[in-house]
């Protein structure tokens, strides 16, 4: 059963909540994951103690900036995760290491590079083994396409700023995504949804993770 909440309106799940002020489309995706979603993802958190890498920033092609959908929620879930004894590290990358070291402090943040897949690949692995994560978060992260894109929203390519952290995500750790468009890390648990059901992203991130959460913001 998920966790029930007292609304004003009667009885509603966390589930509710996160999806309460859906505005993209994203609610389409409800049926094709578990119904209490949050709670998988919560249960996945406690049982993992140790290090915890938290990757988060999508950047705004319009502007050359990072989103502010993202960051804040890692630092949240990186703080509570904090005082339940977890050692937190931020994984981010050029575009949006400002932000994060303005948020948490500068020693936490590690800067995945903008590369080509081979030199990305060797990186993911070279931090895996250094930090030896126990759990991995990704939060409004762009993921790859089938066709090793970057896209945002609108379909554009922000491929040329964008780190391919997804190659953290190479399913020998835990890990929980959350993603409110379709083209976020996590959603390849759901791509073929995604892509069929006309309200969001037309080629959706592929990347897969162990549990899913779909959210009206991702914060």
């Amino acid at each position: 059963m998920g966790i029930w909440l007292q609304a004003m309106d009667g009885m509603e799940t966390i589930e509710d909540v996160v999806l309460r002020h859906d505005r993209r489309g994203v609610s389409a995706l409800r049926p094709h994951v578990p119904p209490d979603f949050c709670r998988h993802a919560a249960e996945l958190l406690v049982g993992h103690p140790g290090v915890v890498l938290i990757t988060t920033g999508f950047y705004i092609l319009k502007t050359g900036t990072p989103e502010t959908d993202g960051p804040p929620g890692a630092v949240a879930i990186g703080q509570a995760l904090q005082r339940l004894g977890r050692q937190v590290l931020y994984v981010t990358d050029r575009v949006s290491v400002g932000l994060m070291q303005s948020l948490t402090t500068p020693e936490q943040v590690l800067v995945f590079p903008v590369a080509d897949e081979a030199a990305s690949v060797r990186h993911a692995r070279q931090l895996l083994d250094h930090h030896r994560p126990s759990l991995l978060i990704s939060i409004e992260r762009c993921g790859r396409t089938a066709a090793g894109r970057y896209l945002n929203m609108r379909g554009l390519d922000v491929s040329a700023e964008t780190a391919q952290v997804d190659f953290l995500f190479d399913g020998s750790i835990p890990s929980v995504g959350v993603g409110d468009g379709g083209n976020e890390i996590g959603m390849g648990n759901v791509a073929g949804e995604v892509a069929a059901c006309g309200k969001l992203v037309s080629d959706p991130c592929v990347t897969r993770v162990n549990r899913l959460v779909i959210a009206s913001v991702s914060n």
